[in-house]
C-alpha cells in the first residue's frame, strides 16, 4: 500500500496534466448535458403553463358570452 501511494506522488507533470485534461472534458460534458436537461424540463413547464392560461381564456370568453346572452334572454 505505501509502494503505490509513494509511486502516485512520484507521477511526472504530463501524467497529472493529461488527468486533468481529461477530467476537465468529461466535467464539461456532464455540465452541458445537465444545461440541457434543465432547459428541456423549463421549456416542457413553459408550455404547459402557456396551455392553462390559454384554456382558460377560451372558458372565460365563453362564460362571459353565455352569461350576456342569460342577461338579454
Amino acid at each position: 500500500m505505501a509502494a503505490d501511494h509513494a509511486s502516485e506522488s512520484r507521477r511526472g507533470l504530463g501524467a497529472l496534466l493529461r488527468d486533468l485534461v481529461e477530467g476537465s472534458s468529461e466535467l464539461v460534458g456532464a455540465e452541458v448535458r445537465l444545461a440541457r436537461s434543465e432547459l428541456g424540463a423549463m421549456a416542457h413547464g413553459a408550455g404547459v403553463g402557456t396551455a392553462y392560461v390559454a384554456s382558460g381564456g377560451v372558458l372565460l370568453l365563453i362564460g362571459t358570452l353565455v352569461t350576456f346572452t342569460g342577461l338579454i334572454l
